[in-house]
Parts: structure tokens; sequence; C-alpha cells
């Protein structure tokens, strides 16, 4: 018990740092201590709701949610959990094992190559089918490895 709140604290102390949702951390770390991919999986689930609702209050308070955009997300993001939901299911604990090691290893590359570009705080104009096609795209891949979509 004491490693799950250990894990807890890290994941939520990067996901604070970084933004990242911690997902990685989490899944990576509980297949370190023994668990099964898809128990490590569906705990980071769960740990995802909660970050995501309070991240979300976070951002309505401080005037940084915008609904123009979080509909979009919201679609694409709903289509694509249904869609790793049956990947989940079908396809052999080996496949996500192989799926979190990629996208760790993508996102070490993308941290090293990291530049950083000044910040424009325009308005941009919204390309929802976009917008839709993009989330449900990230969330087929990151929901069935446990893992939120600002990693990806």
């Amino acid at each position: 018990m004491f490693e799950l709140i250990l894990i807890g604290v890290i994941a939520g102390l990067l996901s604070g740092l970084f933004g990242i949702g911690g997902g990685a951390v989490i899944v990576t770390m509980l297949l370190y201590l023994g668990f099964d991919i898809k128990d490590a999986i569906g705990i980071s689930v769960v740990q995802m709701l909660f970050s995501s609702f309070f991240g979300t209050m976070m951002n309505i308070k401080n005037g940084f949610f915008y609904f123009r955009q979080y509909y979009g997300v919201a679609i694409g993001s709903s289509v694509g959990a249904v869609i790793g939901y049956f990947i989940f299911i079908y396809f052999p604990p080996s496949f996500f094992e192989i799926l979190l090691l990629c996208v760790v290893a993508f996102s070490i590359y993308k941290l090293i190559s990291f530049k950083i570009r000044p910040r424009d705080n325009k308005q941009h104009k919204i390309n929802q089918p976009y917008l839709i096609a993009s989330s449900m795209i990230i969330s087929t891949i990151a929901l069935p490895i446990g893992i939120g979509g600002s990693i990806i």
C-alpha cells in the first residue's frame, strides 16, 4: 500500500511540474513492482479521471478553459476511448508493453530535441475537424496503455 501512495505522490509531483498526467510514470512503476500490465493500466486510468477533473477546474478558475476547443476534443476523445477500450480487451498484454515502450521512447526523443519557441498569446482559429480527428487518434493510442494524451 505504501508503494502505491508513493507512486501517486511521484506521479502527482511530475504532473504538477511538467504538465503530464503521470500515466507513463504510474504504469511503468507498477510494472516494476510486479503488477500485471492490464491492472497497472486500470489503476492509471482511474488516476487520470481525478487529475483531469481537478486540472479542468483549475483551468476554468484561471481563465484558460476555452469551450470552443473543448467540445472538439471531448467528441474525438470519446470516440477514441471507445476504440481504445476494444483494443484493450482484444489485444494481448505484450502488445501494450511494446506500445508503452514506443510511446515513452518517443516522448524521451521529443524531450531531448525540444526547442523553445516564442509564444504568441493571440487566439488561433480552431479547425474543429482536425481537433476532433487528432484527439480521437491520440486517445485511441493513449487509453489502452493508461497514459494521458499530453505525452503524445
